[in-house]
């Protein structure tokens, strides 16, 4: 959200991609931005804003100023001597605000004050009681080059590629309250032509374009359609079974101001209408001369595939019911789950013509790298045919990534 001086000028305002990635400082006195006072995040895995810098550069090719830098260590302690912020940036640890009203390394969790200078909550965890064997006090179980601070609520995340006109599917994963992948499936984000884009999906700011980026809440489920009508047949569109209804938080959903996205299928079906007829076979009308329909048959398309939709994300029909089940047991198993938020990330890569996820792409490079080396070592010393265990380890889990392509 945007922060504003009491004289109701803006002092500052987040950037958003697909998560937050810096801040806009105050305008100038005409409204308009100039550079260096846009503030970019560089940050890791964990969220961690690892270093900082603005849009202003010195020399032609050069980056902009850096402003701040920062090591952390495991718990999220900054080392003194290998950090700096010279522009009083507020974001740091799992990319968390500094909250200066307890000490300098304290961060604001929402929730709970977290100080990374003990590597304990201030206060205590609100499902301790579900958790005796832990300490109620504890930060990701001790694990923090692992693990972020869960929200106690199952997540969806929606890996997509970041040209759909190239590659317009992704992996849909879903993760309980502690983070742990319980279920993944194969959607597509791509979006149609329409008056209303100028005939332009690929503008994902625009109505029926590319599903956009960003962070959704999930609101909950849409019961599905049994039967539908015949001029407005809501399963053939949607599919027979419950939607996922969701919501704009930030990134490029909020900035475009659309709605109604949803995660549904559809478009798998085919059906044979049955009219009432008389002993002649003639069809028997209503008052208003229309048609009686006695009953409509759907039947499983044998070439079912992932249609394109008009923003929301498309799951096979199949596949959101085992979502649907999957999701319905875990909360009857833990009472603590409930719905989280739903995040479009463009980080899906590719590698040989085919589609991965980016930690089986991480995988595949650094493989190829090991593989690289020890046949190179093995030409050095003119043992070309032989397989060391290095390579043989190499090689599998190369191919294990290379199986779990999306595409």
């Amino acid at each position: 959200m945007a922060v504003y001086d009491q004289s109701g000028a803006l002092k500052e305002m987040p950037i958003y991609g697909s998560q937050r990635i810096g801040m806009v400082k105050a305008l100038d006195t005409d409204g308009q931005f100039t550079h260096g006072n846009r503030q970019y995040e560089y940050s890791n895995h964990l969220g961690n804003v690892l270093a900082v810098s603005t849009d202003k550069m010195t020399t032609v090719g050069e980056h902009g100023d850096l402003i701040s830098a920062s090591n952390y260590y495991p718990f999220g302690l900054r080392i003194d001597d290998r950090s700096m912020n010279s522009g009083d940036y507020r974001y740091g640890f799992n990319g968390k605000e500094i909250d200066d009203e307890w000490n300098s390394e304290s961060y604001n969790f929402d929730a709970r004050i977290y100080n990374s200078g003990i590597g304990r909550f201030l206060s205590l965890d609100p499902l301790a009681r579900e958790y005796p064997d832990i300490n109620d006090y504890h930060f990701v179980r001790n694990s923090p080059i692992f693990k972020i601070d869960p929200t106690g609520k199952w997540d969806v995340e929606v890996h997509v590629f970041n040209d759909r006109s190239k590659y317009g599917y992704g992996m849909l994963i879903v993760k309980n309250n502690q983070g742990d992948i319980i279920s993944q499936y194969k959607v597509r984000v791509e979006g149609s032509n329409h008056s209303l884009n100028q005939y332009n999906k690929r503008n994902r700011l625009l109505p029926n374009a590319d599903t956009p980026l960003g962070v959704y809440n999930i609101d909950g489920w849409i019961s599905g359609t049994q039967v539908g009508e015949i001029n407005n047949d809501n399963r053939l569109r949607y599919g027979p079974n419950d939607r996922l209804s969701l919501s704009a938080v930030e990134g490029e959903i909020a900035e475009s101001g659309r709605s109604l996205i949803r995660v549904h299928g559809g478009r798998q079906e085919s059906r044979t209408i049955i009219f009432a007829q008389d002993e002649k076979g003639n069809d028997i009308l209503d008052s208003e001369g229309d048609k009686i329909v006695v009953s409509i048959i759907y039947n499983q398309l044998p070439n079912a595939h992932l249609s394109a939709t008009y923003g929301c994300i498309r799951i096979m029909d199949n596949d959101i019911q085992e979502f649907k089940n999957t999701i319905d047991k875990l909360q009857i198993m833990d009472k603590n789950e409930s719905p989280g938020q739903l995040k479009v990330i463009d980080d899906v890569q590719q590698y040989g013509g085919n589609y991965f996820l980016p930690t089986d792409f991480s995988t595949i490079i650094e493989s190829d790298k090991q593989i690289k080396e020890v046949e190179k070592n093995k030409s050095y010393l003119g043992n070309r045919n032989s397989t060391s265990r290095k390579e043989s380890v190499n090689r599998y889990n190369k191919q294990k990534a290379l199986d779990r392509k999306i595409d």
